[in-house]
């Protein structure tokens, strides 16, 4: 079926200029765009998924690297986790809004009165679960030492090589470190911890200050657009 353009831009909430940036930054096609704007209904699904992982956090050339790469289930995967995930941290979040209301009482030692709100994280909420997963790991001083290990030879592979095929086979070996130990410890729900996990690295000033001292720059982008190649691959075999 033909969609007008007075029809997608009411029903599916984008401009004309949203549509065209879509077009422009290689995530929908051009085709769609001549004289006037006409979209059938994959290009209709197309733009849903775009929607649905920017609300997650992605930016435009982390979504084009994901549709671009992965299949359709292990994409409603992410959506699922993400999606129950966000259910389960708003009761979180209510409550403790209904403890506030009653006691008049915050408590800043308690991340979940403000591990809501909108932040620069991906996936925040799963973020949050995460951190809590954190905590409990880095109370095991045998995980503390790996996941940091992990994450300085991860840093490390952008100082050894400035070949990106290299570096990739390289930082991919860390990466499955990573990954086996996410789901050696039950975290096997979606590729989205994995992804959340690195975007903490790259994303935390400290650890980029780390990255800095052991690179002399900041590989932020780089290594999280190749977790993300990576993550797909091994994941669209799964799924």
């Amino acid at each position: 079926m033909k969609y007008n353009s007075k029809i997608i831009r009411r029903k599916t909430q984008s401009s004309l200029k949203q549509i065209k940036h879509y077009i422009e930054k290689g995530i929908l096609r051009p085709e769609i765009l001549s004289d006037v704007l006409l979209m059938n209904d994959q290009d209709i699904e197309r733009l849903y998924h775009i929607k649905l992982l920017l609300e997650i956090g992605f930016n435009l050339e982390h979504i084009k690297i994901i549709l671009d790469n992965i299949n359709k289930q292990n994409l409603i995967t992410i959506f699922d986790h993400f999606l129950d995930s966000y259910k389960t941290w708003f009761e979180i979040f209510n409550n403790k809004y209904e403890i506030y209301k009653d006691k008049n009482l915050i408590k800043l030692d308690d991340r979940s009165y403000f591990g809501f709100f909108k932040s620069e994280l991906i996936a925040r909420t799963v973020m949050y679960e995460l951190y809590e997963k954190r905590y409990l790991w880095y109370q095991k001083e045998e995980y503390k030492i790996k996941l940091k290990k992990i994450r300085k030879n991860i840093y490390s592979c952008f100082k050894e090589f400035n070949d990106n095929k290299l570096i990739y086979e390289m930082v991919s070996k860390y990466f499955s470190e990573l990954y086996e130990f996410l789901n050696d410890n039950f975290l096997n729900r979606s590729p989205l911890y994995f992804i959340c996990w690195i975007k903490w690295l790259t994303n935390e000033p400290r650890y980029i200050k780390e990255m800095r001292r052991i690179t002399q720059f900041n590989y932020s982008n780089e290594i999280f657009e190749m977790s993300l190649i990576w993550i797909i691959k091994i994941t669209n075999k799964k799924y």
